[in-house]
Formats: C-alpha cells, structure tokens, sequence
C-alpha cells in the first residue's frame, strides 16, 4: 500500500513540475518528461507481450518520484546572474 501512495504521489509532483522546468527552460523538463512517458510504453509493451501483471510496472514506477525528487532543488535554486 505504501508502494502504491509513494508511486501516485511522485507522479503528481513530477506532473506539476513539468510546466515549472518548462517555463524556465530546465533540464530537468526532459528528465520529468520521459520518466512520465516511460510508464504508458511500458504497461503497453508489457501488457501486449504478456498478461498484466503488476510486477512489471513496478520495476519502473519509482523514476517519476525520483526526479521529482531530484527536480525540486534544482529547480528552486535561483539562477546566476554572470
């Protein structure tokens, strides 16, 4: 169950900080970007190659809470003025 909640609520950070790093023309846009984008490939490719299992989305559902991890300091900073 917590695996489940930890899951859902780094997908919901990753999606409210991809227009943030949008807007500031962040790296870390791409990052958030295809992490949210490998989770529907892989729950087709997986979901057509076998029966569903949850196991497979598991081994890949952590990237988006990790990036929006990774994401939030790096997008808090403030940029250098050079």
């Amino acid at each position: 169950m917590t695996h489940r909640g930890v899951a859902l609520v780094g997908i919901a950070v990753a999606l409210a900080l991809l227009p943030i790093a949008w807007r500031r023309r962040h790296v870390a846009f791409w990052f958030l970007a295809v992490s949210l984008l490998t989770l529907p490939i892989s729950a087709a490719i997986t979901g057509g190659l076998s029966t569903p299992h949850d196991r497979y989305q598991s081994r890949i559902v952590w990237l988006p809470a990790c990036m929006a991890l990774l994401s939030v300091p790096a997008l808090s900073a403030r940029p250098r003025r050079g």
